[in-house]
């Protein structure tokens, strides 16, 4: 079934569109056009940092002069050049078929943060407005997915604190006070029953 799919739909280059070797990937050119993170970064914002790691915590010289609402970080990507591009395209142009690929270069850049018992929690550019972007819940719903770690996607807004679900999910885009939704199933990942869909539709053909 998978190689009648790739038939079909081969894998393409997730920013031109030009043939690639595998699914969610990137060509060459779109490959070397797009700024990853690597090497030496600041421990607390992720911005790299000339110099080679050493085994200790090394800050760029805005992180050592502002206080920062966090304690570490990292980032996956420059905003600039091909990376910017395919932000805008996920974040405006509702490329959600780029969730999976960010969700993974967010899970290599994060790696040196894991640690045993952390949970993942997308937030809002604008805490205050109680509401996380789809873009970002399913980024980080495929990047949560690949280490097996789990995520909280609702807010509480009474008590200001993030609560955990009984599993992740998107939530609706209406809200009625006389008329709650009640989600007694969660929403289905990206591509999670494409197999399903074709070979019922090949029995009706």
């Amino acid at each position: 079934m998978q190689s009648a799919l790739q038939l079909l739909f081969p894998p393409q280059c997730i920013s031109c569109g030009d043939p690639t070797v595998s699914d969610f990937g990137l060509c060459g050119v779109c490959w070397r056009q797009t700024p990853f993170i690597t090497g030496l970064v600041c421990d607390r914002c992720g911005t790299p940092l000339p110099g080679e790691e050493e085994g200790r915590a090394e800050y760029c010289d805005d992180c050592l002069t502002v206080a920062r609402p966090w304690e570490r970080g990292r980032s996956a990507l420059l905003y600039r050049d091909n990376a910017r591009k395919l932000v805008l395209a996920l974040k405006h142009g509702d490329r959600l078929d780029l969730a999976r690929p960010a969700g993974g270069w967010l899970h290599r850049a994060a790696r040196p943060l894991f640690r045993a018992g952390m949970l993942i929690v997308p937030l809002p550019p604008d805490v205050q407005a109680f509401q996380t972007p789809f873009n970002v819940l399913v980024s980080t719903t495929w990047g949560s997915t690949e280490i097996n770690v789990p995520m909280r996607s609702t807010f509480n807004r009474q008590s200001s604190r993030y609560w955990a679900a009984a599993y992740s999910s998107v939530r609706a885009p209406m809200i009625f006070s006389a008329t709650p939704i009640v989600y007694d199933h969660p929403s289905p990942r990206l591509g999670e029953h494409t197999a399903e869909i074709l070979a019922e539709l090949e029995k009706k053909t």
